[in-house]
Protein backbone atom coordinates (compact mmCIF):
# COMPACT_ATOMS: atom_id res chain seq x y z
CA UNK A 1 0.00 0.00 0.00
CA UNK A 2 1.05 3.56 0.02
CA UNK A 3 1.07 3.88 3.25
CA UNK A 4 1.71 -0.18 3.91
CA UNK A 5 5.65 0.19 4.15
CA UNK A 6 3.88 -1.13 8.00
CA UNK A 7 3.29 -4.40 6.50
CA UNK A 8 6.30 -5.17 4.39
CA UNK A 9 8.44 -8.02 4.61
CA UNK A 10 5.73 -9.55 7.51
CA UNK A 11 6.24 -13.40 6.04
CA UNK A 12 10.18 -13.56 7.92
CA UNK A 13 11.34 -17.12 8.85
CA UNK A 14 11.35 -17.07 12.61
CA UNK A 15 15.48 -17.21 13.31
CA UNK A 16 15.62 -13.64 10.96
CA UNK A 17 15.26 -10.58 12.03
CA UNK A 18 12.01 -8.73 10.86
CA UNK A 19 13.54 -6.36 8.15
CA UNK A 20 10.54 -3.42 8.73
CA UNK A 21 10.28 -4.05 11.81
CA UNK A 22 13.35 -4.58 13.65
CA UNK A 23 14.02 -4.41 17.24
CA UNK A 24 15.44 -1.25 18.93
CA UNK A 25 18.15 -2.88 21.28
CA UNK A 26 21.09 -1.39 22.17
CA UNK A 27 23.49 -2.87 19.14
CA UNK A 28 26.49 -0.54 18.48
CA UNK A 29 27.12 -1.31 15.01
CA UNK A 30 25.30 0.26 11.93
CA UNK A 31 26.09 -0.34 8.23
CA UNK A 32 28.76 -3.17 9.36
CA UNK A 33 30.92 -0.06 10.95
CA UNK A 34 31.06 0.54 14.29
CA UNK A 35 28.83 3.41 16.02
CA UNK A 36 29.13 4.13 19.67
CA UNK A 37 26.63 6.53 19.53
CA UNK A 38 24.17 4.54 17.47
CA UNK A 39 20.74 5.48 20.00
CA UNK A 40 21.33 9.16 19.46
CA UNK A 41 20.71 9.05 15.66
CA UNK A 42 18.01 6.27 15.13
CA UNK A 43 15.66 4.23 18.38
CA UNK A 44 16.30 1.30 15.36
CA UNK A 45 19.46 -0.14 14.20
CA UNK A 46 19.23 -0.47 10.45
CA UNK A 47 19.42 -4.78 9.55
CA UNK A 48 21.65 -4.77 6.38
CA UNK A 49 25.58 -3.31 6.55
CA UNK A 50 25.45 -0.83 3.52
CA UNK A 51 28.74 0.55 3.96
CA UNK A 52 31.26 -2.42 4.92
CA UNK A 53 29.60 -4.38 1.69
CA UNK A 54 30.18 -1.69 -0.82
CA UNK A 55 33.02 -2.63 -3.17
CA UNK A 56 34.64 0.95 -2.31
CA UNK A 57 35.41 3.08 0.98
CA UNK A 58 33.30 5.29 1.97
CA UNK A 59 33.85 8.63 4.02
CA UNK A 60 34.60 8.84 7.71
CA UNK A 61 32.06 9.53 10.29
CA UNK A 62 34.10 12.70 10.98
CA UNK A 63 34.34 13.98 6.97
CA UNK A 64 29.58 13.24 6.89
CA UNK A 65 29.09 15.22 10.08
CA UNK A 66 31.52 17.82 8.52
CA UNK A 67 29.35 17.68 4.94
CA UNK A 68 26.65 17.85 7.32
CA UNK A 69 27.53 20.78 9.10
CA UNK A 70 28.64 22.64 5.90
CA UNK A 71 24.96 22.14 4.49
CA UNK A 72 23.95 23.09 7.62
CA UNK A 73 25.62 26.30 8.15
CA UNK A 74 24.35 27.41 4.56
CA UNK A 75 20.81 26.33 4.42
CA UNK A 76 20.52 28.58 7.78
CA UNK A 77 22.18 31.28 6.31
CA UNK A 78 19.83 31.50 3.02
CA UNK A 79 16.70 30.88 5.74
CA UNK A 80 17.84 33.73 6.97
CA UNK A 81 18.22 35.71 4.38
CA UNK A 82 15.40 34.60 3.27
CA UNK A 83 16.79 33.43 -0.06
CA UNK A 84 14.23 30.48 -0.67
CA UNK A 85 15.24 30.05 -4.04
CA UNK A 86 17.82 29.15 -5.36
CA UNK A 87 19.46 29.45 -1.77
CA UNK A 88 17.46 27.03 0.61
CA UNK A 89 16.40 24.81 -2.19
CA UNK A 90 19.66 24.44 -3.42
CA UNK A 91 20.57 23.28 0.39
CA UNK A 92 17.32 21.21 0.85
CA UNK A 93 18.67 19.27 -2.30
CA UNK A 94 22.23 18.91 -0.79
CA UNK A 95 20.84 17.67 2.60
CA UNK A 96 18.37 15.13 0.49
CA UNK A 97 20.86 13.93 -1.51
CA UNK A 98 23.38 13.69 1.94
CA UNK A 99 20.43 11.41 3.49
CA UNK A 100 19.59 9.26 0.64
CA UNK A 101 23.62 7.73 0.69
CA UNK A 102 22.23 5.85 4.61
CA UNK A 103 23.68 8.58 6.28
CA UNK A 104 21.77 9.66 9.84
CA UNK A 105 21.96 13.02 11.95
CA UNK A 106 21.01 12.87 15.44
CA UNK A 107 18.27 12.99 16.56
CA UNK A 108 18.33 16.64 18.21
CA UNK A 109 19.40 17.83 14.71
CA UNK A 110 16.75 15.49 13.03
CA UNK A 111 14.01 17.25 15.43
CA UNK A 112 15.59 20.86 14.32
CA UNK A 113 15.17 20.20 10.38
CA UNK A 114 11.72 18.88 10.96
CA UNK A 115 10.83 22.02 13.19
CA UNK A 116 12.09 24.08 10.00
CA UNK A 117 10.65 22.48 7.30
CA UNK A 118 7.20 22.20 8.89
CA UNK A 119 7.49 25.73 9.34
CA UNK A 120 8.97 26.53 5.51
CA UNK A 121 5.99 24.52 4.38
CA UNK A 122 3.77 26.55 5.56
CA UNK A 123 5.06 29.96 5.65
CA UNK A 124 3.00 32.52 4.11
CA UNK A 125 4.61 34.24 1.09
CA UNK A 126 6.57 31.45 -0.20
CA UNK A 127 6.09 30.15 -4.14
CA UNK A 128 3.69 27.48 -4.33
CA UNK A 129 6.42 25.30 -6.30
CA UNK A 130 9.31 26.16 -3.22
CA UNK A 131 6.92 24.86 -0.68
CA UNK A 132 6.14 21.85 -2.10
CA UNK A 133 10.17 20.84 -2.09
CA UNK A 134 10.32 21.91 1.29
CA UNK A 135 7.31 19.97 2.37
CA UNK A 136 8.64 16.90 0.36
CA UNK A 137 11.41 17.60 3.03
CA UNK A 138 9.53 17.63 5.51
CA UNK A 139 8.28 13.68 4.58
CA UNK A 140 11.27 12.62 3.90
CA UNK A 141 12.57 13.29 7.28
CA UNK A 142 9.59 12.12 9.06
CA UNK A 143 8.58 9.25 6.71
CA UNK A 144 9.78 6.42 9.60
CA UNK A 145 7.86 6.57 12.99
CA UNK A 146 11.26 4.93 14.62
CA UNK A 147 12.80 8.05 13.35
CA UNK A 148 11.62 9.96 16.30
CA UNK A 149 9.24 8.92 18.79
CA UNK A 150 5.92 11.08 18.19
CA UNK A 151 5.16 13.42 21.31
CA UNK A 152 7.62 11.77 23.35
CA UNK A 153 10.44 13.42 21.20
CA UNK A 154 8.94 15.77 18.98
CA UNK A 155 5.46 17.47 18.89
CA UNK A 156 4.08 20.15 16.11
CA UNK A 157 1.65 22.91 15.84
CA UNK A 158 -1.68 21.33 14.32
CA UNK A 159 -3.33 24.80 13.68
CA UNK A 160 -0.57 26.27 10.89
CA UNK A 161 -1.44 23.32 8.86
CA UNK A 162 -5.33 23.57 9.63
CA UNK A 163 -5.24 27.77 8.59
CA UNK A 164 -3.69 26.43 5.21
CA UNK A 165 -6.65 23.66 5.05
CA UNK A 166 -9.32 26.68 5.47
CA UNK A 167 -8.31 28.59 2.95
CA UNK A 168 -9.10 25.77 0.42
CA UNK A 169 -12.10 23.40 2.10
CA UNK A 170 -14.07 26.77 4.34
CA UNK A 171 -13.01 29.79 1.74
CA UNK A 172 -16.50 31.42 3.09
CA UNK A 173 -14.95 30.97 6.78
CA UNK A 174 -11.64 32.19 6.64
CA UNK A 175 -12.29 35.68 4.77
CA UNK A 176 -9.29 35.71 2.27
CA UNK A 177 -10.66 33.94 -0.69
CA UNK A 178 -8.95 35.63 -3.10
CA UNK A 179 -4.68 34.93 -1.97
CA UNK A 180 -1.72 33.47 -3.54
CA UNK A 181 -1.62 30.60 -0.85
CA UNK A 182 -4.89 29.39 -3.13
CA UNK A 183 -2.27 28.91 -5.65
CA UNK A 184 -0.94 25.54 -3.00
CA UNK A 185 -1.20 22.28 -4.44
CA UNK A 186 -4.30 20.73 -1.96
CA UNK A 187 -3.03 17.25 -2.73
CA UNK A 188 0.64 17.93 -0.78
CA UNK A 189 -1.64 19.32 1.86
CA UNK A 190 -3.40 16.28 2.18
CA UNK A 191 -0.35 14.17 2.13
CA UNK A 192 1.27 16.81 4.90
CA UNK A 193 -1.59 15.89 7.40
CA UNK A 194 -1.00 12.43 6.53
CA UNK A 195 2.71 12.71 8.05
CA UNK A 196 2.30 15.80 10.41
CA UNK A 197 -0.64 13.73 12.67
CA UNK A 198 1.54 11.37 14.28
CA UNK A 199 3.35 14.17 16.09
CA UNK A 200 0.70 16.37 17.00
CA UNK A 201 -0.55 15.99 20.51
CA UNK A 202 -3.37 13.93 21.63
CA UNK A 203 -3.89 16.36 24.65
CA UNK A 204 -5.07 19.02 21.96
CA UNK A 205 -7.61 16.26 20.71
CA UNK A 206 -11.00 18.70 22.66
CA UNK A 207 -9.13 21.65 20.98
CA UNK A 208 -9.40 20.45 17.70
CA UNK A 209 -13.09 19.15 18.19
CA UNK A 210 -13.86 22.44 19.27
CA UNK A 211 -12.53 23.94 16.55
CA UNK A 212 -14.01 21.89 13.75
CA UNK A 213 -17.27 21.37 15.00
CA UNK A 214 -19.03 24.22 15.02
CA UNK A 215 -18.35 24.11 11.08
CA UNK A 216 -20.86 20.78 11.03
CA UNK A 217 -24.10 22.02 9.93
CA UNK A 218 -26.09 19.12 7.37
CA UNK A 219 -28.10 22.52 6.07
CA UNK A 220 -24.91 22.84 3.92
CA UNK A 221 -24.10 19.37 3.39
CA UNK A 222 -20.38 20.37 2.12
CA UNK A 223 -19.68 21.52 5.53
CA UNK A 224 -20.65 18.56 7.05
CA UNK A 225 -18.20 16.18 4.63
CA UNK A 226 -15.35 18.73 5.27
CA UNK A 227 -15.85 18.37 9.07
CA UNK A 228 -15.66 14.53 9.03
CA UNK A 229 -12.44 15.30 6.60
CA UNK A 230 -10.86 17.29 9.33
CA UNK A 231 -11.01 14.97 11.95
CA UNK A 232 -9.97 11.97 10.12
CA UNK A 233 -6.89 14.08 9.02
CA UNK A 234 -5.57 16.05 11.47
CA UNK A 235 -6.99 14.09 15.21
CA UNK A 236 -4.21 12.26 16.64
CA UNK A 237 -5.22 8.42 17.20
CA UNK A 238 -3.09 7.99 19.85
CA UNK A 239 -4.47 7.76 23.24
CA UNK A 240 -3.90 10.71 25.41
CA UNK A 241 -2.11 10.55 28.83
CA UNK A 242 -3.51 8.17 32.10
CA UNK A 243 -4.32 11.16 34.04
CA UNK A 244 -6.64 13.04 31.45
CA UNK A 245 -9.75 10.82 32.03
CA UNK A 246 -11.15 13.74 29.69
CA UNK A 247 -9.96 12.13 26.90
CA UNK A 248 -10.44 8.66 27.25
CA UNK A 249 -11.24 6.91 23.98
CA UNK A 250 -14.46 5.60 25.34
CA UNK A 251 -15.36 9.37 26.57
CA UNK A 252 -14.98 10.92 22.76
CA UNK A 253 -16.09 8.04 20.70
CA UNK A 254 -20.03 8.86 21.28
CA UNK A 255 -19.72 12.05 19.64
CA UNK A 256 -17.73 10.61 16.41
CA UNK A 257 -20.70 7.46 16.08
CA UNK A 258 -23.25 10.79 16.75
CA UNK A 259 -21.21 12.53 13.33
CA UNK A 260 -21.66 9.15 11.67
CA UNK A 261 -25.07 8.27 12.21
CA UNK A 262 -26.27 11.51 10.68
CA UNK A 263 -24.91 11.27 7.47
CA UNK A 264 -26.50 8.51 6.14
CA UNK A 265 -26.02 6.02 2.58
CA UNK A 266 -22.08 8.50 2.20
CA UNK A 267 -19.37 6.21 1.08
CA UNK A 268 -16.88 8.80 1.61
CA UNK A 269 -17.95 8.87 5.68
CA UNK A 270 -18.26 5.32 5.88
CA UNK A 271 -14.07 5.23 4.54
CA UNK A 272 -13.20 7.94 6.53
CA UNK A 273 -14.69 6.78 10.00
CA UNK A 274 -13.38 3.21 8.97
CA UNK A 275 -10.04 4.79 8.41
CA UNK A 276 -10.03 6.45 12.11
CA UNK A 277 -11.85 3.54 14.30
CA UNK A 278 -9.18 1.40 12.50
CA UNK A 279 -5.79 4.02 13.65
CA UNK A 280 -7.73 4.71 17.34
CA UNK A 281 -7.66 0.45 17.24
CA UNK A 282 -3.87 0.06 16.49
CA UNK A 283 -2.90 2.81 18.90
CA UNK A 284 -4.96 1.89 21.71
CA UNK A 285 -3.58 -1.85 21.42
CA UNK A 286 -0.07 -1.71 22.98
CA UNK A 287 -1.42 1.04 25.86
CA UNK A 288 -2.00 -0.53 29.28
CA UNK A 289 -4.77 2.18 30.53
CA UNK A 290 -6.86 1.75 27.63
CA UNK A 291 -9.77 0.02 28.61
CA UNK A 292 -9.32 -3.17 26.06
CA UNK A 293 -11.88 -6.02 25.60
CA UNK A 294 -13.33 -8.78 23.33
CA UNK A 295 -14.05 -6.08 21.20
CA UNK A 296 -10.91 -4.27 21.58
CA UNK A 297 -11.83 -0.75 22.58
CA UNK A 298 -14.98 -0.75 20.97
CA UNK A 299 -18.11 -1.89 22.90
CA UNK A 300 -20.15 -4.45 21.61
CA UNK A 301 -22.80 -2.32 20.41
CA UNK A 302 -20.29 0.12 18.41
CA UNK A 303 -18.46 -3.28 17.04
CA UNK A 304 -21.91 -4.14 15.68
CA UNK A 305 -22.78 -0.79 13.77
CA UNK A 306 -18.89 -0.41 12.13
CA UNK A 307 -19.47 -4.60 10.96
CA UNK A 308 -22.39 -3.25 9.26
CA UNK A 309 -20.66 -0.60 7.52
CA UNK A 310 -17.69 -2.93 6.43
CA UNK A 311 -20.87 -5.10 4.88
CA UNK A 312 -22.15 -1.61 3.11
CA UNK A 313 -18.71 -1.26 1.91
CA UNK A 314 -17.86 -4.64 0.62
CA UNK A 315 -21.27 -3.80 -2.22
CA UNK A 316 -22.46 -7.14 -2.56
CA UNK A 317 -25.33 -7.00 -4.48
CA UNK A 318 -28.50 -7.56 -2.77
CA UNK A 319 -31.52 -8.30 -4.93
CA UNK A 320 -31.96 -6.14 -7.40
CA UNK A 321 -30.12 -3.62 -5.67
CA UNK A 322 -26.21 -3.38 -6.84
CA UNK A 323 -25.25 -0.41 -3.95
CA UNK A 324 -26.34 0.74 -0.98
CA UNK A 325 -25.14 3.82 -1.72
CA UNK A 326 -27.04 6.79 -2.92
CA UNK A 327 -24.81 8.50 -5.25
CA UNK A 328 -26.74 11.58 -4.68
CA UNK A 329 -24.90 11.87 -1.27
CA UNK A 330 -21.57 12.04 -2.05
CA UNK A 331 -22.39 14.85 -4.61
CA UNK A 332 -22.51 17.06 -2.30
CA UNK A 333 -19.28 16.82 -0.57
CA UNK A 334 -17.86 19.39 -2.83
CA UNK A 335 -14.86 20.30 -1.18
CA UNK A 336 -14.33 17.74 1.35
CA UNK A 337 -13.24 15.63 -1.60
CA UNK A 338 -10.22 17.61 -1.49
CA UNK A 339 -9.42 15.87 1.89
CA UNK A 340 -9.88 11.93 0.90
CA UNK A 341 -7.17 9.94 1.01
CA UNK A 342 -6.17 8.52 -1.90
CA UNK A 343 -8.00 4.74 -2.16
CA UNK A 344 -5.47 3.41 -4.07
CA UNK A 345 -2.85 3.88 -1.72
CA UNK A 346 -4.90 3.67 1.36
CA UNK A 347 -7.75 0.73 0.20
CA UNK A 348 -10.62 0.47 2.51
CA UNK A 349 -10.10 -3.38 2.76
CA UNK A 350 -6.78 -2.16 4.69
CA UNK A 351 -8.76 0.26 7.08
CA UNK A 352 -11.40 -2.84 8.07
CA UNK A 353 -8.89 -5.22 8.06
CA UNK A 354 -6.47 -2.82 10.51
CA UNK A 355 -9.45 -2.54 12.62
CA UNK A 356 -10.79 -5.90 12.74
CA UNK A 357 -6.67 -7.70 13.11
CA UNK A 358 -5.56 -4.79 16.33
CA UNK A 359 -9.00 -5.71 18.19
CA UNK A 360 -8.04 -8.96 18.13
CA UNK A 361 -7.31 -10.76 21.83
CA UNK A 362 -7.40 -13.81 24.01
CA UNK A 363 -10.64 -12.21 25.45
CA UNK A 364 -12.26 -13.53 22.16
CA UNK A 365 -11.69 -16.72 23.36
CA UNK A 366 -13.24 -16.07 26.56
CA UNK A 367 -17.04 -14.58 25.41
CA UNK A 368 -19.16 -16.20 22.98
CA UNK A 369 -20.05 -13.26 21.24
CA UNK A 370 -16.58 -10.64 20.12
CA UNK A 371 -14.99 -9.40 17.56
CA UNK A 372 -13.63 -12.96 16.43
CA UNK A 373 -17.27 -13.97 16.00
CA UNK A 374 -18.51 -10.78 14.04
CA UNK A 375 -15.86 -11.95 11.30
CA UNK A 376 -16.57 -15.31 11.40
CA UNK A 377 -20.32 -13.94 10.56
CA UNK A 378 -19.04 -12.30 7.79
CA UNK A 379 -16.94 -14.44 6.37
CA UNK A 380 -20.25 -16.89 6.21
CA UNK A 381 -22.79 -14.65 4.96
CA UNK A 382 -20.41 -13.72 1.88
CA UNK A 383 -18.77 -17.00 1.60
CA UNK A 384 -20.48 -17.97 -1.76
CA UNK A 385 -19.28 -14.66 -3.31
CA UNK A 386 -15.74 -15.88 -3.32
CA UNK A 387 -16.42 -19.09 -5.52
CA UNK A 388 -14.81 -18.77 -8.64
CA UNK A 389 -18.24 -18.78 -10.84
CA UNK A 390 -19.53 -15.97 -9.12
CA UNK A 391 -17.49 -13.17 -9.81
CA UNK A 392 -17.99 -9.88 -10.10
CA UNK A 393 -17.40 -5.79 -9.27
CA UNK A 394 -16.77 -7.27 -5.83
CA UNK A 395 -13.99 -10.10 -5.97
CA UNK A 396 -10.88 -7.94 -6.04
CA UNK A 397 -12.21 -6.18 -2.71
CA UNK A 398 -13.16 -9.40 -0.95
CA UNK A 399 -10.30 -10.92 -2.05
CA UNK A 400 -7.94 -7.97 -1.22
CA UNK A 401 -10.10 -7.95 2.28
CA UNK A 402 -8.78 -11.98 3.11
CA UNK A 403 -5.66 -10.85 2.24
CA UNK A 404 -5.19 -7.41 3.92
CA UNK A 405 -6.65 -9.85 7.22
CA UNK A 406 -4.00 -12.06 6.90
CA UNK A 407 -0.97 -9.82 6.25
CA UNK A 408 -1.69 -7.73 9.50
CA UNK A 409 -2.50 -10.70 11.55
CA UNK A 410 1.27 -11.87 10.81
CA UNK A 411 2.76 -8.84 10.82
CA UNK A 412 1.11 -8.46 14.06
CA UNK A 413 2.11 -11.99 15.20
CA UNK A 414 5.72 -11.87 14.38
CA UNK A 415 5.87 -8.33 16.29
CA UNK A 416 4.85 -9.75 19.23
CA UNK A 417 7.01 -12.96 18.92
CA UNK A 418 10.11 -11.23 18.54
CA UNK A 419 9.45 -8.12 20.93
CA UNK A 420 8.94 -5.61 18.61
CA UNK A 421 5.58 -4.67 19.34
CA UNK A 422 4.58 -3.79 23.05
CA UNK A 423 1.58 -5.24 24.31
CA UNK A 424 0.30 -6.42 27.36
CA UNK A 425 0.43 -9.88 28.16
CA UNK A 426 -3.28 -10.08 28.25
CA UNK A 427 -3.92 -8.90 24.99
CA UNK A 428 -1.38 -10.98 22.98
CA UNK A 429 -2.04 -13.08 20.34
CA UNK A 430 -2.00 -16.82 21.39
CA UNK A 431 -1.59 -20.31 19.13
CA UNK A 432 -5.39 -21.24 20.29
CA UNK A 433 -6.44 -17.73 18.12
CA UNK A 434 -3.84 -18.35 15.65
CA UNK A 435 -6.17 -21.03 14.91
CA UNK A 436 -9.41 -20.34 14.93
CA UNK A 437 -8.44 -16.97 12.39
CA UNK A 438 -6.88 -19.01 10.02
CA UNK A 439 -9.81 -21.56 10.22
CA UNK A 440 -12.24 -18.72 9.79
CA UNK A 441 -10.00 -17.90 6.39
CA UNK A 442 -9.35 -21.18 5.46
CA UNK A 443 -12.60 -22.59 3.00
CA UNK A 444 -12.96 -18.81 1.24
CA UNK A 445 -9.17 -18.90 0.45
CA UNK A 446 -9.32 -22.70 -0.94
CA UNK A 447 -12.21 -21.03 -3.18
CA UNK A 448 -10.21 -17.39 -4.40
CA UNK A 449 -7.14 -19.58 -5.54
CA UNK A 450 -9.03 -20.39 -8.38
CA UNK A 451 -10.66 -17.31 -9.23
CA UNK A 452 -10.91 -16.22 -12.68
CA UNK A 453 -9.47 -12.39 -12.06
CA UNK A 454 -5.94 -12.47 -12.10
CA UNK A 455 -5.81 -9.77 -9.64
CA UNK A 456 -7.90 -11.52 -7.37
CA UNK A 457 -5.90 -15.22 -7.87
CA UNK A 458 -2.87 -13.65 -6.96
CA UNK A 459 -4.39 -11.62 -3.69
CA UNK A 460 -5.92 -15.45 -2.71
CA UNK A 461 -2.33 -17.16 -3.59
CA UNK A 462 -0.45 -14.39 -1.22
CA UNK A 463 -3.50 -15.02 1.61
CA UNK A 464 -2.62 -18.97 1.43
CA UNK A 465 0.83 -18.22 1.87
CA UNK A 466 0.46 -16.30 4.80
CA UNK A 467 -2.03 -18.75 6.16
CA UNK A 468 0.44 -21.25 5.76
CA UNK A 469 3.30 -19.97 7.64
CA UNK A 470 0.57 -19.21 10.74
CA UNK A 471 -0.58 -23.01 10.75
CA UNK A 472 0.88 -24.85 8.01
CA UNK A 473 -1.31 -28.39 9.69
CA UNK A 474 -4.37 -26.69 8.42
CA UNK A 475 -3.05 -25.41 4.84
CA UNK A 476 -0.80 -28.07 3.67
CA UNK A 477 -2.33 -31.58 2.72
CA UNK A 478 -0.54 -34.27 4.30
Amino acid sequence: MGDFSEADGHLTAATEISRATSPGGDVAFQNGIHTPDLQARRNRPRTFPYFSTLPYEVETEQRRQDDLAEILKHLYIAVQAGDFTPGAVHWTRELRSWLSLKFDPTKEQRIQLVNLYYELALAPGVEPSVAERFASMFMMLTKKKHYLKPVKELTLDWRPLFRELRLFVLPQESGLIQTTNLKRNPKTLNKLCQFAQWYFSPEETLNMLEEFLPYFTLSFSESAFVVVGLINLLVPSMPAPAERKDLAVQKIMPTYFHLWALINRSKSVDINFLDLFSRLAREGLPVAHVDFGEYGIFTKDQATLIFTAVLRLLEIPVGQSTSPYSPVVDLGAGMGLLLERDPRKHPVSHHIARWIVMSLSPACLESKHSILSLLENLIQAIETFFHPSNSGSWTRTLAQLVFYLADFFVMRWNREQKHEMEVPADRRLNAELKRRFVTCLKDVIFMGIYAKSGTAMSYSLSTLQALAYLEPDLILPG
